[in-house]
Parts: C-alpha cells; sequence; structure tokens
C-alpha cells in the first residue's frame, strides 16, 4: 500500500497524499485485498476439508465392501486399516459436518 502511495499518488516519490481522494482509493485498496485474502484462505481450507471427507468415504465404502466380500472380525480389520488412512490424517465428524452422536 505505501508502495502504491509512493508512486502513484501525487506528490510523486513521498508518501505525503496531497488530496482526500488518494486516501480513500488506498484504504479502499487495503479492505478490499484482505477481504479478498480471507475468502480465498476460507476456500482453500474448505476445499482441504472436503478432500479429506471423500476420502475418508471412499476408504470406509472400501472397507465396507471388503467386509461384504470377505468377512472377518471387526478387530482384525481395524488393525489393519488402508494405507489411504493415513495419509489424509485423522479427520473429526464435526470437521465435516457430522452431528455428535445423541
Amino acid at each position: 500500500m505505501l508502495a502504491a502511495d509512493f508512486f502513484h499518488a501525487p506528490p510523486l516519490y513521498s508518501l505525503r497524499v496531497a488530496h482526500l481522494v488518494d486516501v480513500i482509493g488506498l484504504v479502499t485498496f487495503a479492505v478490499v485485498a484482505a477481504t479478498v485474502g480471507g475468502l480465498v484462505d476460507r476456500l482453500t481450507r474448505q476445499g482441504v476439508q472436503g478432500a479429506r471427507a471423500r476420502a475418508e468415504a471412499e476408504d470406509l465404502a472400501r472397507l465396507a465392501a471388503d467386509m461384504l466380500i470377505a468377512p472377518r472380525p471387526l478387530e482384525q480389520a481395524i488393525a489393519s486399516p488402508p494405507a489411504a488412512w493415513s495419509a489424509c490424517g485423522p479427520v473429526h465428524p464435526a470437521d465435516v459436518g457430522v452431528p455428535p452422536a445423541a
């Protein structure tokens, strides 16, 4: 923001601003930049969260299909989870919108 003031607002090559319109423009620029940055961060986090939820759902579906094809004790199935589970890390049910059990 200071660089924009220094190079584009009269008087040039000074941090002094001669017109109120230039101050309003610089403040508006800063507000818009902060808003866009916050939205991009939020959307990125939601994308990562969605990818983790999809990976977990695929793994659970694969585990359920394996249990139907070759039934084995639940303890044995849990003891050897698919390798993909460790790749996405732990996912808390509240992170993917699953309400707590009553």
